[in-house]
């Protein structure tokens, strides 16, 4: 069973474990604290604790603990922009877990072909997302599973390929990609299931979330479109619920949204603000993460992500915009 499977209860417990661990352990969470005058033996729920600007993985070597780092994930970016730094102490524990998110959603990897076209990513062999990736590809054993080049040829040749297999077959890409290639093909191929990992970066015509998944569905002919929420900073993932623009978060994940000018008032109910993260597998750097995303909460605990709180740096991992 995964050891973070919980009810919201034990989450909570855990997290406030956490919590007071990093606080301690965690030089620069520790600084923090102390900057914000936080007593951690004061935060009783987890409603209150104080949440580390995403941003701060730019310009900071944040761990809790003293110990030498296997990786370190960086993110998407060009030298115009500093990119967000997350110091990996054990990557296999970031690659089980990412594997444990999937499969909540879409079941064993052995179970699927698994083609990834990742160009900008593939760029960045530091990237968190390759990483995954190239992992859940491992997991999958199949032949037809593998990274493909950005080429509309060989994307269809693939497809046509893994059409005649017997396994179930998901495309994982970068949202310009499968939008360019939607854009100039058709493809019928109502059994494919296609996940979008977000990042427009400004490449190509805009889209919102709902208009390019109408346009892949229309495109290769399938209504099996997801989007994943992820990010350098987490290592835990999010999934868009089949046919919604929802996230469902896995079971190391909890989403809180705030108010943007009052950080200790959470919004509920489909009210908008500010998205905050716990993420219990970050547990050798900081688990709680305040994002420069927008967006809201429903009683289910889903989320959609509207899109970027202004003044915030365009990110790859989340370009897109949901109409309200």
């Amino acid at each position: 069973m995964n050891s973070f499977s919980s009810s919201p209860t034990d989450f909570d417990k855990k997290a406030l474990t956490l919590f007071r661990k990093q606080a301690t352990e965690n030089d620069f969470y520790r600084r923090f604290l102390e900057i914000l005058k936080v007593q951690p033996q004061n935060i009783d729920q987890v409603s209150n604790i104080p949440f580390l600007p995403v941003q701060l993985f730019k310009h900071n070597e944040i761990k809790t603990g003293d110990w030498l780092e296997q990786n370190v994930f960086l993110s998407s970016g060009t030298t115009l922009h500093t990119r967000s730094r997350h110091f990996v102490k054990d990557e296999q524990k970031y690659l089980r877990n990412a594997a444990t998110g999937f499969k909540e959603v879409f079941g064993n990897p052995s179970e699927w072909n698994i083609i990834a076209c990742l160009p900008g990513y593939s760029d960045n062999p530091s990237s968190s997302l390759i990483s995954m990736v190239h992992y859940l590809i491992g997991l999958s054993g199949n032949i037809q599973s593998g990274f493909i080049p950005f080429e509309h040829e060989t994307i269809k040749h693939k497809l046509k390929e893994c059409i005649k297999s017997s396994k179930k077959t998901m495309l994982i890409g970068v949202a310009f990609a499968l939008a360019d290639f939607a854009l100039c093909n058709k493809v019928e191929y109502a059994d494919l299931y296609i996940l979008e990992t977000g990042g427009m970066k400004g490449r190509g015509e805009d889209f919102t979330r709902k208009a390019l998944h109408t346009l892949l569905s229309d495109s290769f002919g399938t209504a099996h479109i997801f989007s994943e929420y992820g990010m350098t900073e987490l290592f835990s993932q999010a999934y868009t619920m089949a046919g919604t623009d929802r996230f469902k978060c896995m079971p190391s994940m909890k989403i809180l949204v705030k108010d943007i000018n009052d950080p200790m008032e959470i919004k509920r109910n489909g009210r908008y603000g500010a998205i905050h993260i716990i993420d219990l597998a970050n547990e050798d750097t900081c688990a709680f993460i305040a994002t420069q995303d927008l967006g809201l909460l429903h009683d289910d605990d889903s989320f959609e992500v509207i899109g970027r709180i202004d003044s915030a740096d365009l990110r790859g991992c989340n370009l897109l915009y949901i109409a309200p």
